[in-house]
């Protein structure tokens, strides 16, 4: 919606302090945040947070007003019956190698926005810390990507357990530093079948769901080695350079079908892999800085926050796109 629209709403009779002092409808300004706060004809403030299900009124600027489907709550109703209605009307999302880096990050973006979140993951160990950090914010799945053959019954699964699918994510990945000379057949298409051949497949599997439920928005995860040459990574630079042509190659034929997809490129961000291999590589780390014009490394929460817009509504025009976030390094000198 528009910063200017205006909404009118009918507080839902279930709270009983709005009742009690007769605060029924309300005119408020629209952002494009969910968290609003209006003034009610009493001039008390109050915050609402808005929701997509349940009906409320939209003036345009055309003066007529039409029907917009959201859910409505005030700050009076207690943390439990809010994450009750949460768990109603939020939108499902599956970060693949959600427990980890980035997938942590863009995991704890989705939940805080209210998205329930399904974490597929590789590492038992990893799940538990997630599971002891999100709660019932996820759902978690213990499984190995790489069997392709599966994912049609994981996919078919976890939409019976949690419901609609509105949202995937694919953010795991493997990573080789060898020379090309170097790097056996075997070691090149293990990096091919993690960072190539399962983000195809499982978007395959999700996006037939996403076609029958009518629509939904999927994000690959790319990188720099994409954007220019780098030495020592033969294998995820190919991985990740189809994994952007695919981007754009399903965007033209899933567009149609109500479907967005996405890329984002990061930089180089700080976690303990990269740290460790820029630590272990002065060379290549004096590189990193020298091109990187906001002359730091980035935070996942930054790729997160970027994450969290593209698969959102505020960015229901965008698809086809592979965005860098990158402090600039994609066009540094």
């Amino acid at each position: 919606m528009a910063r200017d629209t205006t909404i009118r709403i009918g507080i839902n009779p279930t709270c009983g302090f709005c009742q009690t002092n007769n605060l029924n409808i309300f005119i408020i300004e629209c952002s494009l945040k969910s968290l609003l706060t209006p003034k009610s004809p009493k001039g008390d403030f109050f915050k609402l947070l808005i929701f997509s299900s349940s009906p409320l009124w939209v003036r345009g600027k055309n003066g007529k007003d039409q029907q917009f489907e959201g859910f409505l709550y005030c700050t009076h109703y207690t943390e439990k019956q809010k994450r009750l209605i949460m768990m109603q009307q939020k939108k499902t999302a599956i970060v693949t190698g959600g427990t980890t880096g980035l997938g942590k990050a863009i995991t704890k973006a989705f939940t805080d926005a209210g998205i329930f979140t399904i974490i597929i993951d590789l590492n038992k160990e990893n799940l538990e810390t997630a599971k002891a950090e999100f709660g019932d914010k996820c759902g978690y799945e213990l499984f190995d990507l790489t069997n392709l053959k599966e994912l049609p019954n994981l996919v078919d699964t976890l939409e019976k357990r949690y419901g609609k699918l509105n949202i995937l994510v694919n953010n795991a990945g493997i990573h080789l530093k060898k020379f090309a000379l170097e790097t056996s057949d075997e070691e090149f298409q293990k990096v091919i079948q993690t960072n190539q051949n399962v983000v195809f497949a499982l978007s395959r599997e999700v996006a037939k769901k996403m076609i029958d439920n009518g629509g939904g928005s999927i994000l690959n995860i790319s990188s720099m080695a994409a954007q220019y040459g780098m030495p020592q990574v033969i294998a995820y630079t190919a991985a990740k350079t189809a994994v952007e042509g695919m981007t754009r190659a399903l965007t033209v034929e899933w567009a149609p079908k109500g479907i967005r997809v996405n890329a984002i490129a990061p930089g180089f961000i700080y976690s303990k892999m990269s740290a460790n291999a820029l630590d272990n590589d002065p060379e290549r780390k004096q590189k990193v800085f020298s091109r990187t014009p906001m002359g730091r490394m980035g935070n996942p929460e930054e790729v997160a926050s970027a994450a969290l817009f593209l698969v959102s509504d505020a960015a229901s025009y965008i698809t086809g796109v592979v965005l860098p976030v990158d402090g600039g390094n994609s066009i540094g000198f």
